[in-house]
């Protein structure tokens, strides 16, 4: 299944009945604000954001971080 990120951007408060849309059609992952972190199909994603009002869906992206340590390279053999 595929997760994506919602975001709500209408004025004024989260609407409870829109939040109990969501969760009743995809799994929550993760809630932080108007942004919620959800697994379902793409389908099911774009029907439930087309009919509520102010709500945006993107897939979720993860860039790589690069190592915590700084790693010593290997020494060049002359030769």
């Amino acid at each position: 299944m595929t997760r994506f990120v919602l975001r709500y951007t209408g004025v004024g408060p989260v609407p409870a009945g829109d939040l109990a849309q969501v969760r009743d059609r995809t799994r929550v992952v993760d809630a932080h604000g108007r942004t919620l972190l959800v697994e379902a199909p793409r389908a099911r994603v774009t029907a439930l954001v087309d009919g509520l009002h102010g709500w945006v869906a993107t897939p979720e992206t993860v860039v790589p971080l690069a190592p915590a340590r700084p790693r010593v390279k290997a020494a060049r053999r002359a030769g």
